[in-house]
């Protein structure tokens, strides 16, 4: 194994390619049905919360990893030898487990061993600075470096869904039966961003059909100063693998990056956003 190890919560989706890439390790959250709880990506899977919704119109609630399943995640990465870890947390602006995290590695004694940093991101927002710290390894700086280069992007991460159907948003509590209504009727599809303080805010809004929306979306996402080398175009697991593909290609001949990755959205981004979703992530250029 890797003497320095990058670790990220579940929601970051990582692909599996990059997973294995980079020996990279993951603590998955908490999917909740009443008293089932399942874990993100381990016991449950999105299209098992498309299911259970088409049955019964019932949406989980999501939760954290708690303290002590931090402890034991970090604790058996420590014992394979590691010397060190950067983890990489969901954002703090939305959830507990950048607290959780940072907590477990002071009731271990290791905060020097343990770098805890808050993305201020999700889905693949969070995949940036993921990336940061294992091309930091690669380079064989230490530990403290590799949180050093992860930080340093976190506020140039872009990061923003076009949501295609308001139905989980509205039953989630998360928008009103009149907003949705309202947007239905207009043909209106908005977008969900996240703001600098790593909360979830609402962006601009598109009219018309569902693939001009998204094409539109892509469109002005990639036209915003970014750094060439990489972009996540995420979607839930129900999207047309077709449109994707084409969306996926279009953003990287417009955007002129160096490569586009997809990865699909876990349960925890399901659970919120629901069906027929995508997501477009860049970096942004320095100032």
């Amino acid at each position: 194994m890797n003497r320095r190890v990058v670790s990220v919560d579940s929601p970051a989706d990582a692909p599996q390619s990059l997973i294995e890439k980079y020996d990279l390790r993951v603590v998955p959250l908490h999917v909740n049905y009443g008293l089932e709880s399942f874990r993100d990506g381990v016991d449950i899977s999105p299209q098992d919360i498309f299911d259970r919704f088409d049955e019964s119109g019932a949406l989980p609630k999501t939760s954290s990893a708690s303290v002590q399943e931090y402890i034991d995640f970090f604790t058996g990465i420590l014992d394979e030898g590691a010397e060190g870890i950067v983890h990489v947390s969901l954002s703090s602006g939305i959830s507990g487990t950048h607290q959780n995290a940072r907590l477990a590695a002071q009731e271990m004694g290791a905060a020097d061993r343990i770098r805890v940093l808050d993305s201020l991101s999700l889905c693949s927002g969070m995949l940036f600075p993921v990336l940061a710290a294992c091309q930091a390894r690669e380079r064989g700086l230490t530990t403290d470096a590799m949180y050093a280069a992860a930080a340093e992007v976190v506020p140039r991460v872009d990061a923003a869904f076009l949501v295609g159907d308001l139905t989980f948003l509205r039953k989630g509590g998360r928008c009103t039966a009149l907003e949705a209504l309202g947007a239905n009727a207009l043909g209106l599809r908005p977008t969900l961003v996240l703001n600098a303080e790593g909360r979830i805010v609402t962006g601009k809004k598109y009219r018309g059909r569902r693939d001009v929306c998204r094409r539109k979306f892509t469109e002005d996402r990639v036209s915003t100063p970014h750094d060439a080398r990489t972009a996540f175009v995420s979607c839930t697991a129900d999207f047309d693998r077709k449109e994707l593909s084409a969306l996926r290609k279009f953003a990287a001949e417009a955007g002129g990056f160096e490569e586009t990755l997809s990865p699909t959205a876990g349960c925890v981004i399901t659970s919120h956003c629901g069906r027929d979703t995508i997501g477009v992530f860049l970096l942004k250029k320095e100032d």
